[in-house]
């Protein structure tokens, strides 16, 4: 959880300087995304979600290869 809130703390303060900064975890059979650039992650990093719960939200997506 500590490197997690970290880049959401990065993302929002050089998010601007970057196309994407993705956080990526197997989750089940599926490797899953969280976007730390979007507010709607950084509320959820900030609210101490729980990780699993986190990667399994509607913030999280599939990750495409």
């Amino acid at each position: 959880m500590p490197k997690l809130k970290g880049l959401a703390q990065y993302g929002e303060r050089f998010g601007d300087q970057y196309r994407r900064i993705e956080v990526v975890a197997k989750i089940g059979d599926k490797f899953r995304v969280l976007d730390p650039k979007e507010a709607a992650t950084r509320a959820s990093v900030s609210a101490e979600t729980p990780i699993r719960a986190l990667y399994e939200s509607a913030d999280a997506f599939d990750f495409l290869p």
